[in-house]
């Protein structure tokens, strides 16, 4: 092959490969990994103090009925969708939307809402996502449909 079209096949490789770990294609919908948070959850439940962990176990339960997405769009722009049940089942469940902002930052991607900013990593085929805030939750996400 060419030195010059060696080159440039390098470089475009180089360049695809380094934009990949940069947030390109990171848009999209993600979806809350319930059975990941749960497994999380699980596992700081059993650090509490006994008489804390059933509070912590009941928490377990509303994992189950919480629906998330987070759509990070092009150009920076994220929406995030929230639906959370009750407190007692009886309750309703409530609806809220959400606007924010995301970027990559190195390997990571970083977005806020509210204020409130969060850090992701990229694991296999998921995001890991945790706030400024250590009372927050981790928050685990996969990509949607």
């Amino acid at each position: 092959m060419h030195f010059a079209k060696a080159f440039a096949a390098a470089t475009f490789a180089f360049l695809a490969l380094g934009l990949a770990g940069c947030g390109v294609g990171m848009e999209g919908s993600y979806l809350l990994d319930k059975g990941e948070m749960k497994k999380k959850a699980e596992t700081e439940i059993a650090k509490l103090p006994e008489a804390q962990q059933a509070e912590g176990k009941a928490a377990l339960q509303v994992i189950d009925r919480l629906e998330m997405t987070f759509d990070f769009q092009s150009g920076g722009a994220l929406t995030v969708q929230a639906t959370t049940p009750g407190l007692t089942p009886d309750a309703p469940s409530k609806i809220e939307q959400k606007n924010g902002t995301w970027q990559a930052v190195g390997e990571t991607i970083e977005f806020t809402i509210e204020g409130k900013s969060h850090k992701c990593t990229k694991g296999q085929g998921q995001l890991t996502c945790t706030s400024d805030n250590k009372n927050d939750p981790t928050l685990v996400l996969v990509k949607g449909g």
